[in-house]
């Protein structure tokens, strides 16, 4: 089957692990593929797109600063982009085309990015130290 059934992990050994399994498996042993995304930094955000298998949006660290949509299936990046600042969480929108990001020390401020063009649509801002965790509330 080329659906994917994956486990995921970001940590300060600045990778992401993701096992992929078939569908069609009932293992929970975490037995399957290893794909393994190698950043400078700790990876310190991830979300899984929410209606399309297998597209997971990354962000990471101080010494990295990158935004990355990852295509799974095919084993390679659809979108990366350079924040110019530590991210430490990443939503999609509600329609999908774009991401949230949420920053560190340097721009403690949320970031709206446009997946088509890669670029930074808005800025939020408000904060004035690190923000550490974000959530999109499920009602419009």
């Amino acid at each position: 089957s080329s659906g994917i059934n994956a486990e995921y992990g970001g940590c300060n050994d600045n990778k992401v692990q993701v096992i992929k399994r078939s569908c069609m498996s009932s293992s929970s042993s975490g037995e399957g593929e290893t794909l393994t995304m190698i950043y400078q930094s700790a990876v310190k955000a991830l979300a899984w797109h929410p209606t399309q298998r297998g597209i997971l949006a990354t962000g990471s660290g101080q010494n990295d600063q990158r935004l990355v949509v990852w295509d799974l299936a095919a084993g390679s990046y659809k979108n990366c982009i350079d924040t110019k600042s530590q991210v430490t969480g990443v939503l999609w929108s509600p329609d999908n085309s774009s991401l949230l990001t949420s920053h560190g020390h340097f721009d403690p401020n949320l970031r709206v990015w446009d997946l088509k063009d890669n670029v930074n649509t808005s800025k939020l801002t408000g904060h004035s130290n690190m923000i550490v965790s974000i959530a999109m509330s499920p009602i419009n």
